[in-house]
């Protein structure tokens, strides 16, 4: 019924929502590289900016969210790409500059860090010099989802990347973390673990990388959104 009445009435959202008791929502204004919520979802976004729904100013077709839920949209407002002037982005231009600048001192930093530590600098004391946070967490797997220990993704995939060191000395690496921070990883030893099956290695190498991804994923599109020029509001009905 939502599908065929949003054809036959395909100017408004409103008349089929009374027809079906449902309610019309509105979302914020989101750009082609998605919003919030529901509006993060590519079907979304896609149906959006498609000619039907923002030239022709039609509703959408149904679209399916899950196999319980489906939604229509129209657009509501649609505001066009434009130059922005020089005083609205100023101080995000200063704090894009200032992040750079932050993101070279710590990659400096943390270069020479790894140069003392090879050296022979005492870590712990190394971190209080620099005031860095130490962490020592001991034992860590690749999927160590039953634990208390909470490590970040990202520093978890990148230790089981790091070479073995060999006996009596250690490996050392020096990465930059997603959201901006850096972090020198120290590996003191690999605890050779039980022998699984391949799929099962498979799988838990899956879902590390999965978990990496997400991280890199999550802070890639925060930037992304706030560079967006393009913002566009939507009206949508949701069927359950």
């Amino acid at each position: 019924k939502l599908n065929n009445l949003s054809y036959e009435m395909p100017d408004s959202l409103g008349p089929v929502a009374e027809q079906l008791g449902l309610e019309v929502k509105k979302s914020p204004l989101f750009s082609r590289k998605g919003g919030t919520g529901l509006f993060a979802k590519a079907k979304l976004v896609s149906a959006a900016f498609s000619d039907e729904v923002l030239s022709e100013g039609r509703n959408s077709q149904l679209i399916e969210l899950s196999d319980t839920h489906v939604l229509v949209l129209r657009v509501a407002k649609h505001e066009p790409a434009k130059q922005q002037a020089l005083n609205d982005v100023r101080e995000r231009v200063k704090i894009l500059l200032k992040n750079q600048k932050a993101a070279e001192r710590i990659k400096l930093d943390s270069l020479a860090a790894l140069k003392k530590l090879r050296a022979g600098s005492h870590s712990e004391k190394l971190a209080h010099a620099l005031n860095a946070e130490w962490k020592s967490v001991g034992p860590v797997s690749r999927a160590d989802e039953n634990s208390d220990l909470k490590l970040n993704p990202q520093i978890r995939y990148e230790l089981f990347l790091m070479p073995r060191p060999e006996k009596g000395k250690k490996s050392y690496k020096n990465i930059l973390l997603a959201n901006g921070d850096g972090a020198l990883l120290i590996l003191s030893g690999v605890i050779d673990g039980k022998n699984y099956k391949d799929e099962n290695k498979l799988n838990e190498r899956r879902k590390l990388i999965g978990l990496y991804g997400n991280a890199m994923q999550s802070a890639w599109m925060a930037e992304l959104r706030k560079k967006a020029d393009v913002t566009t509001t939507l009206g949508s009905v949701e069927s359950e």
